[in-house]
């Protein structure tokens, strides 16, 4: 099977380099539209100035004036406005009495002369947008019969005010309103091609979620029944250990008892310790390997937490435990009712107490405060200890995991086992307050 991140990062590139063809696609839509555009519109403006030249070429009057009135009467239904410019600069004729609006441009009017070449370009007005073309006579002489000269330029009449016709220009402005398919149809190209870009870096982000998902699923599958095992292997050896265990503890116990030397008792008291943490970890090992059957009742949380305080050897206020000084404060929506079971729940909060307990060094605080919500109740244990290391947060519940020299490494896994049968959760992380650790048990309220 193809690991999951290759297959990540391929359905990332493969959806990357589509968006990049389709994002290209857009581009080269935009950039069509806007060449055809003015193709179409310099196309528009040539024709009509062919078509008013043949107007002044067919009217009854001949030379400067059939030019000035075949402007002036020019009428077309995608030309706003037509004129003649002179050599110098100055409007011979125009299809109205007002100016142009804006002005003409003296650098466009410049490069035309220059170049010879038709200038278009689209201007911005008040009332929207045109398309302004200016063209040189010249470009447009070709149009009439080989030897036949324009009608401004007869052979028994003197040039039009003294200049050659290739020193006029004409200007015409297009309505642009007729090209708004074209940017319609881009427009719509565009935004089906931004449609499907979100679409489908949508469907990937979907995917890798999903891919997360069963990835994790199948973690937590993997880690149960490894944990599964485990538990039952450790039911096992537990129960083989827990008799001998007993009796070697109880023969230590005698041997103390009896009038031996002070250095022999000494020796003997150090095994009996350690025996007795043998015997915890066996303890621990069958709580964990028991599936908790639990028979929830109504309780108020307050009830619950002061039991656990009080297995822990605490209560609310200041206490004096081996030497250090732990100030215990309740705070909050302690009067709550939740439905646990009693034991089981006391026995997690107890757990979590406790590893409160040994993180706190001469005189420390340990808070356990409640936050209800509309659904379920927040309860948060925590302490002013040395905190927890970022790189350790996720280890925490997991068996046999600890960072105390002497802890067994159990006691985190069952609370989180017990709260999870409860259909709660919990997690781990540093407190902002108190500095130290913070675990946040989140359960269901009772009513």
């Amino acid at each position: 099977m193809e690991p999951l991140l290759t297959r990540r990062r391929k359905g990332a590139l493969a959806t990357s380099l589509l968006s990049l063809f389709l994002g290209l696609s857009v581009l080269s839509s935009y950039l069509v539209a806007t060449v055809a555009e003015k193709d179409r519109f310099l196309s528009v403006a040539v024709q009509n100035a062919i078509f008013l030249l043949n107007q002044a070429r067919s009217g009854q009057e001949r030379g400067p004036r059939a030019l000035i009135r075949a402007v002036e009467q020019f009428q077309s239904e995608v030309v706003l406005w037509v004129g003649v410019i002179g050599p110098h600069g100055g409007l011979i004729a125009s299809s109205g009495s007002r100016p142009p609006t804006p002005p003409i441009s003296e650098e466009a009017l410049d490069f035309v002369r220059k170049k010879k070449e038709m200038y278009g370009d689209v201007i911005s007005t008040e009332s929207g947008r045109i398309f302004r073309v200016i063209i040189p006579f010249e470009r447009l002489h070709h149009r009439f019969p080989p030897g036949q000269p324009p009608p401004w330029l007869e052979p028994d009449r003197p040039p039009f005010l003294g200049t050659e016709a290739s020193q006029f220009l004409v200007v015409i402005d297009v309505d642009t309103s007729e090209g708004k398919w074209l940017w319609t149809w881009a427009f719509a190209q565009g935004s089906a091609t931004i449609v499907a870009i979100v679409f489908l870096w949508g469907w990937w982000f979907r995917t890798k979620k999903q891919e997360e998902m069963i990835a994790k699923l199948e973690h937590e599958r993997r880690e149960q029944e490894s944990l599964a095992r485990l538990g039952e292997m450790s039911a096992v050896l537990a129960h083989e250990i827990r008799n001998p265990l007993g009796s070697i503890k109880g023969n230590l116990q005698l041997v103390i008892e009896k009038q031996v030397e002070e250095g022999i008792k000494e020796r003997i008291q150090i095994v009996l310790e350690n025996v007795q943490r043998i015997e915890r970890l066996v303890k621990g090992l069958l709580d964990y390997a028991k599936e908790p059957r639990i028979q929830t009742r109504k309780l108020r949380l307050l009830d619950v937490v002061s039991s656990a305080l009080d297995l822990a050897g605490l209560h609310e206020g200041e206490n004096h435990v081996g030497g250090r000084i732990i100030v215990v404060a309740l705070e909050g929506a302690m009067d709550t009712m939740v439905e646990v079971g009693y034991e089981e729940m006391t026995r997690a909060f107890l757990n979590i107490i406790e590893n409160a307990k040994e993180a706190l060094q001469h005189k420390g605080k340990i808070r356990i405060s409640a936050e209800k919500g509309e659904r379920e109740i927040k309860v948060l244990f925590e302490d002013s200890g040395s905190g927890i290391e970022p790189e350790v947060t996720d280890k925490l519940f997991q068996p046999f995991f600890t960072t105390k020299a002497k802890g067994v490494g159990l006691g985190l896994a069952i609370a989180q086992k017990i709260i999870n049968a409860h259909g709660g959760e919990v997690r781990a992380y540093r407190s902002l307050q108190l500095g130290g650790a913070c675990f946040e048990v989140r359960l269901k309220c009772g009513g």
